[in-house]
C-alpha cells in the first residue's frame, strides 16, 4: 500500500520517492519498448534533406529618382505613384502561379527527367505509410478533392500541396534578409535543384513586375509629354497673337495679361523639360535588367541531418514514459494517495 502524498491539505513529497521506486520497473519496460521501436524507425526511415538559401531585397530602387526629378509635381499625380510595387515574396511563394511553375519543372531523378507533378503527384492515392498523420491528411484531401478534376489536375494539386508544406520562408523586415528552405526525402540533389528554380522564379517575377511598371510609366510620361507639348504650343500662339494685337503695352491691364501668358509658357516649358528627363530615365528603367535582389548564401544542403537527434529523442521518450506511468498509477491509486 502506498503512502499518501496529500493528507489533510498537507503535501508529503518524501512519499513520492517510494512511489517512483515501486513503479520504476514498469517505466523502464515501457521506455525500452518505445525506444527500440523508435531506433528501428530512425534507421529505416527515408532520409530527409534540407536545402537553404538566403538573399537581400530592395523593392523600390527607382523611387528616389522620381521624387528628385519631379519634385515640383504633385506627389499623387496619377501614373507616377505606381513606382511603389509593394511586391511581397512571401505572398508570391504561396501563390498558385509560383507553385504550379515549380511543380511543372522537370528534374533529373534517378535515371530520367521527371516533373514534380508526376514524381510527387503519383502518391496522392497512396496510403501506405507508417505516419498516421500523413494517412489522415491524404485521406482528408482525397475526400475533399473535387471529383470532377482530371487525373493530371489531381496530381498537380497534390504536388503543389507537397511543395508548399515542404517549403519554409522567413523575412527580416529590418535588414530585408530573406531565407528559404525546402525538405525533400531521399534526394539531396533534388532539394538543391528545386531551390535554385525557386530563386530563379522569384528573380524572374520581380524583373517582370519592374519591366511592366517601367513600361507603364514610360507610356504615361510619353502621353503627358504630347499633352504638355500641345499646351505649350498653344500658350506660345496665344503670346504671339497678343503681341501682334497689342503693339504698345502701356496699360496695367495689358501688362498683367502679358505676364500671365509668360508665366503659362514658363510653367509649360519647365514641365516639358522635366517630363523629358523623366522619360529618358523611364526608357533606361525599361531596358534595365539589373536586379535589386542580392544572393547571400547559395542553395546548399544542410550539414546536419534533418529532424530530432537520436539522443534527444531517447531522453524525451524516457520523460514521456515516466509521466505516462506515474500519471496512470497516481490516478489509479488516487483514493490512497490523496486523503482529506
Amino acid at each position: 500500500m502506498s503512502k499518501a502524498i496529500i493528507k489533510n491539505n498537507n503535501i508529503y513529497l518524501e512519499n513520492f520517492i517510494p512511489l517512483i521506486k515501486k513503479h520504476f520497473n514498469k517505466i523502464l519496460k515501457i521506455y525500452f519498448i518505445i525506444a527500440i521501436l523508435f531506433i528501428i524507425y530512425f534507421f529505416i526511415k527515408a532520409p530527409v534533406y534540407t536545402a537553404k538559401l538566403s538573399f537581400y531585397t530592395n523593392y523600390s530602387p527607382s523611387s528616389s529618382q522620381t521624387s528628385i526629378s519631379l519634385s515640383f509635381l504633385p506627389a499623387n499625380l496619377p501614373g507616377l505613384e505606381s513606382d511603389n510595387l509593394n511586391f511581397s515574396i512571401s505572398d508570391y511563394v504561396n501563390s498558385k502561379k509560383f507553385l504550379q511553375e515549380i511543380v511543372e519543372n522537370e528534374y533529373e531523378i534517378g535515371d530520367k527527367n521527371i516533373s514534380l507533378i508526376n514524381f510527387w503527384g503519383k502518391n496522392y492515392k497512396n496510403f501506405l505509410t507508417i505516419n498516421p498523420l500523413t494517412i489522415l491528411n491524404r485521406l482528408n484531401n482525397n475526400i475533399m478533392l473535387n471529383q470532377n478534376l482530371s487525373e493530371i489536375q489531381k496530381k498537380s494539386y497534390f504536388a503543389r500541396s507537397k511543395l508548399k508544406s515542404s517549403t519554409n520562408f522567413s523575412e527580416d523586415r529590418k535588414t530585408s534578409l530573406n531565407r528559404i528552405s525546402i525538405e525533400v526525402k531521399n534526394h539531396s540533389d533534388l532539394s538543391v535543384n528545386i531551390l535554385n528554380d525557386i530563386y530563379d522564379s522569384i528573380l524572374s517575377y520581380y524583373n517582370e513586375i519592374n519591366n511592366i511598371k517601367a513600361e507603364e510609366k514610360k507610356q504615361f510620361i510619353q502621353d503627358r509629354l504630347l499633352a504638355v507639348k500641345t499646351e505649350l504650343k498653344q500658350s506660345e500662339k496665344n503670346m504671339i497673337l497678343f503681341l501682334e494685337t497689342n503693339k504698345e503695352i502701356a496699360s496695367p491691364t495689358l501688362t498683367l495679361k502679358k505676364q500671365s501668358l509668360q508665366r503659362e509658357i514658363d510653367l509649360q516649358s519647365q514641365l516639358y523639360l522635366s517630363l523629358s528627363d523623366q522619360f529618358e530615365l523611364a526608357k533606361i528603367d525599361e531596358k534595365d535588367n539589373t536586379s535589386s535582389i542580392f544572393l547571400l548564401d547559395s542553395p546548399s544542403v544542410s550539414s546536419n541531418k534533418n529532424g530530432i537527434s537520436l539522443l534527444r529523442a531517447l531522453v524525451y521518450m524516457f520523460i514521456l514514459s515516466f509521466l505516462f506511468v506515474m500519471t496512470f498509477h497516481i490516478y489509479k491509486d488516487r483514493k490512497e494517495l490523496f486523503l482529506s
